[in-house]
């Protein structure tokens, strides 16, 4: 596969993506006119071997559809970190020139919180008495949002988001009532919404597990939703105040505001939390087993949470050792010299095991065809690799990702291949093959829904590479539905044999 055939993929698939979500219902940020122009000139281009239709779809996919998603998306962050000001002139951005009502209609509310966090708060006001007859799904979202913004808990309290409710009940001091609430949440609409629903469920936990005492487990569950190190702050205190340490939570948000650069928003915040800050809770026995259930699901986000491959030595050194591998292939004659690989340790085309070379079965997944198949391999391994080692320690992921290589290349010898065979997707799959046992057998994950969505996930993308193999001729389907095997069967092996980490000893 080129390079233009890769970028050719990437801009089709955000393109269709686009349209789908249009065609369900759905509004995305996108425009669908540049997602079905980008999708009618990719499909020619590659049809036709067009580059510069290719070129000029992947031009449109970026000025229509994936700009808007990334300027909005860093709005949210803004508005995350209480920079409201700064949320509202990037989802400005994204109206400009578009005809994008809800990306105005943010760009409003984000203008209004700031007033509203600078002590004007009629902006904030007008904006929901607007707001409130609108039953669009944008409208009602957008007036939860500013209620929770501007810290409305009463009138919160009858919000369409249940996120929102749940925060408005410990603010007011029914913190049972939040926890049992979100009991009854938990089961029901995770399991309709999805992994994007668990997302959604996590963040209306937090309000209760912090006004519950639950410390350690806020601190984690900041981290899960990725919110910044001032706003952690504020919710950490809050748990600690719950928990009954007082001068600790005083302590922290009184330093927070010494901070000269706390934006208005946060600062804002931590002060209504200094100015009132939850009693001790105690909450009764069906409370008290709610939010162990909830307890249970952030720690198993926890463990299968995305993490930077630098935090893990055992990643680097596999990254490292792919990269030494190709700079030699480069050294020797070029990475898409088939003599140099076949040299280095490709496996061979004959259909049978190098019993005379038994370290072919290992040194082919160090190997790469060009720049592109390297790329491919090296991100799928920083991806998921983290994952795998911090549930399994390092030595673990080194023995499940070596041991799908082998895996894989026994299955290639035995079955043959079409020409020579090299790369690490062998790993990369017995990586996937991984998280699927981690999700069924590791004892702080399983039988919870953040296993179910992991383990659905992990499958997913084995079946989807092993479909996409089974119709191109030049990927092996066998190397990569075998790595994918091996990874799941090492990988309780590894669960069955050594106790697994106890991952909990703070944020990263």
């Amino acid at each position: 596969m080129e390079l233009v055939d890769f970028l050719g993929l990437f801009a089709g698939t955000l393109a269709f993506g686009t349209l789908l979500t249009r065609a369900r219902g759905g509004r995305p940020m996108g425009s669908p006119a540049a997602a079905a122009v980008a999708l009618a000139l990719d499909g020619w281009g590659l049809w036709r071997g067009a580059d510069w239709a290719v070129y000029a779809a992947l031009a449109i996919v970026f000025a229509g559809i994936y700009l808007p998603l990334r300027l909005f998306s860093r709005a949210r962050k803004r508005a995350q970190r209480g920079d409201f000001a700064g949320a509202a002139r990037l989802a400005g951005w994204v109206a400009v020139g578009r005809r994008e009502p809800r990306a105005a209609a943010w760009a409003a509310a984000y203008a209004a919180a700031d007033a509203h966090a600078r002590g004007d708060a009629d902006p904030a006001l007008a904006l929901l008495a607007r707001l409130a007859g609108d039953h669009r799904p944008f409208a009602e979202a957008l007036h939860a949002w500013l209620l929770g913004a501007i810290r409305d808990w009463d009138r919160a309290l009858y919000s369409p988001a249940y996120d929102l409710v749940m925060r408005a009940r410990c603010e007011l001091g029914d913190v049972e009532g939040a926890v049992e609430g979100l009991a009854r949440l938990w089961p029901t609409s995770a399991r309709r919404l999805g992994w994007v629903g668990l997302g959604r469920l996590r963040a209306a936990a937090l309000a209760p597990m912090a006004f519950g005492g639950e410390v350690e487990d806020t601190a984690h569950l900041c981290t899960l939703l990725r919110l910044p190190r001032p706003a952690r702050v504020v919710w950490l205190a809050t748990a600690r105040a719950a928990a009954g340490q007082a001068s600790a939570a005083i302590a922290e948000l009184t330093d927070l505001l010494r901070r000269p650069d706390l934006t208005p928003g946060l600062r804002a915040a931590a002060r209504a939390r200094l100015e009132r800050l939850p009693l001790p809770v105690r909450l009764g026995p069906a409370a008290r087993q709610a939010l162990g259930r909830a307890r249970d699901e952030v720690r198993a986000g926890w463990i299968v949470r995305l993490r930077a491959p630098w935090e893990r030595l055992s990643v680097v050194g596999s990254l490292v050792v792919i990269l030494a591998a190709f700079a030699l292939q480069a050294l020797r004659g070029g990475t898409t010299d088939e003599e140099v690989a076949v040299d280095l340790g490709a496996l061979l085309v004959d259909g049978r095991l190098p019993a005379d070379e038994p370290w072919r079965l290992f040194a082919y997944g160090l190997l790469h065809f060009g720049a592109l198949h390297l790329a491919t391999n090296l991100i799928a391994i920083a991806l998921v690799g983290p994952i795998v080692a911090g549930a399994l320690r390092g030595f673990g992921y080194l023995f499940v990702f070596a041991g799908s290589i082998v895996g894989a290349g026994l299955a290639i010898s035995l079955f043959g291949t079409e020409g020579i065979t090299l790369g690490a997707s062998g790993g990369a799959m017995g990586l996937m093959g991984a998280v699927a046992a981690i999700a069924l057998l590791h004892p702080q994950v399983r039988h919870t829904l953040t296993a179910r969505f992991a383990a659905r996930a992990a499958l997913f993308m084995v079946a989807m590479q092993a479909t996409f193999d089974a119709v191109i001729p030049e990927v092996s389907f066998v190397g990569h539905l075998s790595g994918g095997l091996w990874g799941f069967v090492l990988a309780l092996l590894v669960l069955l044999v050594l106790p697994p980490p106890d991952d909990r000893a703070g944020p990263d």
